[in-house]
């Protein structure tokens, strides 16, 4: 049985919508053929566009928006640049980094962090704190790169003492294979840059819990753990 083809599809959205096809729809297709695609192609793209950033509440619009595009969003606007952005539109919203890639990232950066942390625990010994304890968080880690550890402690006076190390670094583009359907008889492969979280840091830093902070430039020392529990105090 032979597949209809995208400008077929694109004739029957035509037809069953041609008393009150959106504006914005229209536009779109325009801007689509001017990009170079053809009449079924730019029709597939305005409603896939229009459905899932324009108006995805409308009667016209049977899927969740979710359903729309679904990872190739930003390989079809690349491909073709006179395509006006959705407005509000940001890359993270149209492609999203894997999530074993961010596992992966995540363990590597984790494991670099390590030594710091370490250092931190003996500085603190060294200081005569006891009690010590450290909880991890990677709460930020998907958002703007950062993980952070809170060490809970006892000062040698018996007072209760907290910081926070924190260690954050800069989005790194991952090579990502996709493949999709892309209509009905339409399936291609293709490789996206997407911008994914670091798997190194740039920057140390410790917290206080008025967010007060205190680089750190280099190895962790016990005069740089010592200035932080002052700052805490202070």
């Amino acid at each position: 049985m032979t597949q209809p083809s995208t400008t077929k599809i694109a004739r029957a959205w035509i037809l069953k919508n041609a008393k009150d096809l959106p504006a914005d729809v229209e536009r779109y297709v325009e801007e689509g053929k001017e990009s170079g695609m053809d009449e079924g192609q730019a029709w597939a793209i305005a409603w896939s566009r229009y459905c899932k950033y324009k108006n995805p509440g409308s009667e016209h619009c049977k899927q969740d928006p979710s359903d729309y595009f679904k990872g190739r969003s930003a390989h079809v606007l690349d491909r073709y640049p006179a395509l006006s952005r959705p407005r509000g539109w940001k890359p993270s919203e149209l492609t999203e980094c894997p999530e074993e890639i961010v596992e992966e990232n995540l363990k590597e950066f984790t494991n670099a962090t390590k030594p710091y942390v370490k250092d931190t625990e003996r500085a603190l010994k060294e200081l005569g704190c006891s009690g010590i304890e450290f909880k991890f968080s990677a709460d930020t880690y998907g958002e703007d790169g950062s993980v952070s550890y809170m060490f809970e402690f006892k000062l040698p006076e018996g007072k209760d003492g907290v910081l926070y190390l924190d260690f954050s670094g800069d989005f790194e583009d991952a090579e990502v294979e996709r493949s999709e359907q892309f209509d009905v008889d339409d399936i291609e492969d293709w490789t996206e840059n997407i911008p994914c979280p670091p798997t190194e840091f740039s920057v140390v830093k410790f917290m206080d819990y008025r967010s007060r902070e205190l680089l750190v430039r280099g190895k962790i020392t016990l005069d740089i753990v010592q200035e932080a529990i002052k700052k805490t105090l202070s």
